[in-house]
């Protein structure tokens, strides 16, 4: 619809992101963590280093996330992805 209205034809669909409701409960789950932890960032580079754990079961429990394991799981492969984009950004 948005591309509709900024008058663009031709769309790849693999540009467009996913929509929030279309993922799993636990992916959902996940992401909410993801967004409500702060960040570490590398006081001399500006670098992002990953996410700060400090108080994620306070987190956890305020926002009655079950299955912590999985979701720390989950939450560990959206780390890893996040570093790599970075990565690739910072290389170019």
């Amino acid at each position: 619809m948005m591309a509709e209205q900024m008058g663009w034809n031709d769309i790849d669909e693999e540009d467009v992101p996913i929509d929030f409701s279309e993922l799993s409960y636990d992916a959902a789950l996940t992401l909410k963590l993801f967004n409500v932890l702060p960040d570490r960032i590398d006081g001399m580079s500006g670098t992002w280093l990953g996410k700060d754990y400090g108080g994620i079961g306070d987190i956890m429990n305020i926002y009655q996330i079950p299955k912590s394991a999985l979701i720390l799981d989950l939450l560990q492969v959206c780390i890893d992805e996040t570093i790599k984009i970075n990565e690739q950004k910072r290389k170019k």
